[in-house]
C-alpha cells in the first residue's frame, strides 16, 4: 500500500510550533508502519482550483485576491505556491511510479506535477 500524507510545510520533529512538530511526529510514524511506500508531501500555499471552496470567510477572500494573480505567484514563489490541481497530479506521480525521496517540499511536488502533467499531455 501507497500512503500520501498531505503534512505541510515547516513540519519536522524539532520545529518551534507545536502543530508542525505533531505533523513531523506523524511522518515519522508512518514511515515506521512497515508499509509498501509513504510519502509526506509538504505543500505552502494551495491556491484551490475549480470552485473548490473554504467555510472560513477570511481564507475565502484571501483565495479570491491570489485567484488574479496566482499565474504571476506561481513563477516567482515556485517554493512556496501550488494549486490543488498541481497537488493532486504530483499525488497521481507518486502512486504510480513513487520516488526515492520520502518527504517532498512544494518545489519538488511541483516538479513532479508538471513531469505528471508533460507524460500525460497529448504530442
Amino acid at each position: 500500500m501507497v500512503f500520501e500524507f498531505i503534512s505541510g510545510a515547516g513540519a519536522g520533529l524539532h520545529a518551534r510550533q507545536m502543530w508542525r512538530r505533531v505533523k513531523g511526529e506523524t511522518e515519522d510514524a508512518l514511515n515506521r508502519m512497515g508499509l509498501y511506500d509513504t510519502y509526506s508531501l509538504r505543500p505552502g500555499f494551495i491556491q484551490p482550483m475549480h470552485g473548490s471552496t473554504t467555510r472560513h470567510r477570511t481564507v475565502r477572500w484571501i483565495y479570491a485576491l491570489t485567484s488574479a494573480i496566482f499565474p504571476l505567484l506561481q513563477k516567482g514563489f515556485d517554493n512556496t505556491v501550488t494549486s490543488t490541481d498541481l497537488l493532486a497530479q504530483a499525488m497521481l506521480r507518486l502512486a504510480i511510479a513513487g520516488n526515492v525521496k520520502k518527504i517532498l517540499s512544494n518545489r519538488e511536488l511541483n516538479a513532479l506535477a508538471r513531469e505528471q502533467a508533460a507524460q500525460h499531455s497529448p504530442s
